[in-house]
């Protein structure tokens, strides 16, 4: 494990993870691999981060990054109490790219402004989890909005900086770490209501999801409102 300032400045294992931590919690953005594709990182309890994800990607803060955190018993802390016994059932799926829409409404301040819910994940990374931990990261898949996303960090971060400023929009630098194999983003799958619904298929396949809940696959793919 490795961490590149995008000044050229270096800092190896031991260090590492402190110093991204450190980065994360003023409010910068580090460009890393995750278990599912490489992501852009913000703090979730920082606005600032979480807008230059958008800024990044350039796309709309009105579309919110789901938020990576440690352990079910986490998610449990932001996630309103009525959705808590679904969670857990969809927690057995953890850790793993599923992502699970929730009503979080005091990560929405920082993450979704106006809204009430947040995607939340546990991610299949021990090293990813032990730098969540008391830390909700908001994590968006690290390529321009409506691109394609590259199959790894150095690749990504050559995709934006061949259209933005990455260094002027706030881009602290880049995580070079052992990654996950998947090659596409989280499944995420909204339970605001009794019915849940899939927001976007993903890496985990909607079957699995199926038993999980006991839902049917038209049920659980049926469009927004209906």
């Amino acid at each position: 494990m490795r961490f590149e300032w995008f000044d050229g400045r270096s800092v190896n294992e031991a260090e590492a993870l402190a110093v991204v931590g450190a980065a994360l919690d003023e409010g910068k953005v580090v460009l890393m691999p995750t278990d599912t594709v490489p992501g852009l990182v913000a703090s979730a309890l920082r606005a600032d981060g979480v807008e230059r994800i958008a800024q990044l990607k350039g796309r709309s803060v009105l579309q919110p990054p789901p938020v990576l955190v440690a352990s079910l018993e986490e998610a449990l802390t932001w996630c309103h109490p009525r959705r808590h016994e679904v969670l857990v059932k969809l927690a057995t799926l953890w850790p793993g790219p599923l992502s699970v829409v929730v009503e979080a409404p005091r990560l929405a301040r920082t993450v979704n402004p106006g809204g009430v819910t947040v995607a939340l994940r546990v991610p299949d990374l021990a090293w990813l989890r032990e730098l969540a931990q008391h830390r909700p990261l908001a994590a968006s898949s690290a390529n321009p909005h409506g691109q394609p996303t590259a199959p790894t960090p150095r690749a990504a971060l050559a995709a934006l900086a061949s259209r933005v400023d990455v260094g002027e929009l706030g881009l602290a630098g880049v995580l070079d770490a052992v990654g996950g194999e998947a090659t596409a983003p989280s499944t995420i799958v909204e339970v605001v209501d009794e019915r849940p619904r899939v927001v976007r298929e993903g890496a985990l396949g909607l079957e699995v999801l199926a038993r999980c809940l006991g839902a049917d696959l038209d049920t659980l793919r049926r469009p927004a409102g209906a």
